[in-house]
C-alpha cells in the first residue's frame, strides 16, 4: 500500500500541476513554490524531491530534473508515482525515448491502467514507433473498448502508411530523436510551447508524411533549426535511404504570430 502524503504535499502537488497545465506560466510562481517544498523538504524526502524534480522540469533544467527523481527512486525504486512523474517530465523536456521507458515500467507495474496505457500510446505515438503503437491499440482495445482513445484516427492512418510503404520504428524514431536533440539544443523542448504533429500530403505521383514541430521561436531561428536538422540526418546513411517518405518541419510561432514552415 502507498503512502498517503501530508497534506501540504498533496496541496504543493496540486499547485505544480496546474503549472504544468499552463503554456503562460511565470517564472516567479514556479520559484515561490520552489522555496515553499524546500522549506518543508526535511518531513517528506520523498515527496519533496519528487515535487522539486518537477519544479525543474518547469524552469527547464535537466540535470536538477534527473537529480531529484533519482533520489526519489532510491527511497522508493518502484514508486508508480515516481516513475510516472519522471516519464512525464523527460518527454515535457524533449526526453522522448527515456521517457517511453518510465512509461513503460509505470505501466507493468499498473497493467490494465487505461490512463497510463494512453500515456504510453501517446509517447510511442510522437516517436513514430507505428508498429508497437498499433500493438498497444489493440490491447486497449480489449481492455475498453467502448472508451475511445483521442487519437486513433493517427494511430491508424500512420500504421497504414508506414506497413504500406515497409517503414520500420526503428527507421522512423531516428529522424524524431534527431528533431527532438535539436529542440533541446535550441532550449525549445516541449514544456516551452513547443508542439509536435504529422499528417500525410501526396501529389499526382507519390504520398508522404509530414511530421510537424511548432515552436515559439523567430522565422530565422527556425530556419536555423532546419539546416541543423537537415546536416545531423544526412550523416544518417539508413535514415536516408527512406527518401522522401517522411518529411519533418519547423514551423515558427512567436510573439508577433509570424507562422512559416520550413522543411527539412
Amino acid at each position: 500500500m502507498s503512502q498517503q502524503p501530508q497534506p501540504i504535499f498533496s496541496e504543493l502537488r496540486e499547485r505544480v500541476i496546474a503549472l504544468l497545465a499552463h503554456d503562460n506560466r511565470s517564472e516567479l510562481d514556479i520559484l515561490r513554490i520552489k522555496i515553499e517544498i524546500e522549506k518543508v523538504a526535511s518531513t517528506d524526502r520523498f515527496e519533496s524531491n519528487c515535487l522539486l524534480g518537477m519544479i525543474f522540469t518547469l524552469l527547464n533544467q535537466p540535470d536538477e530534473m534527473r537529480r531529484h527523481f533519482n533520489i526519489a527512486l532510491r527511497l522508493r525504486p518502484n514508486s508508480i508515482e515516481v516513475l510516472h512523474d519522471f516519464a512525464v517530465a523527460l518527454n515535457n523536456l524533449g526526453f522522448c525515448s527515456e521517457s517511453e521507458d518510465y512509461y513503460q515500467k509505470t505501466y507493468e507495474f499498473n497493467r490494465g491502467n487505461l490512463k497510463i496505457l494512453d500515456d504510453l500510446i501517446t509517447v510511442k505515438l510522437n516517436l513514430l514507433k507505428f508498429h508497437e503503437t498499433q500493438n498497444l491499440f489493440m490491447e486497449r482495445a480489449k481492455l475498453n473498448p467502448d472508451a475511445p482513445y483521442p487519437l486513433e484516427k493517427h494511430v491508424k492512418l500512420g500504421f497504414e502508411y508506414f506497413r504500406e510503404n515497409e517503414i520500420s520504428d526503428h527507421l522512423a524514431i531516428q529522424g524524431t530523436e534527431a528533431a527532438h536533440e535539436i529542440l533541446r539544443t535550441y532550449n525549445k523542448p516541449f514544456i516551452t510551447g513547443s508542439r509536435q504533429g504529422f499528417s500525410l500530403s501526396e501529389d499526382e505521383e507519390s504520398q508522404w508524411m509530414v511530421v510537424d514541430f511548432q515552436v515559439p521561436v523567430s522565422v530565422e531561428m527556425a530556419v536555423d533549426m532546419s539546416v541543423e536538422f537537415a546536416e545531423k540526418i544526412a550523416a544518417n546513411d539508413e535514415f536516408m535511404a527512406l527518401g522522401p517518405k517522411i518529411a519533418f518541419l519547423f514551423t515558427p510561432i512567436n510573439n508577433l504570430g509570424e507562422d512559416d514552415s520550413h522543411a527539412a
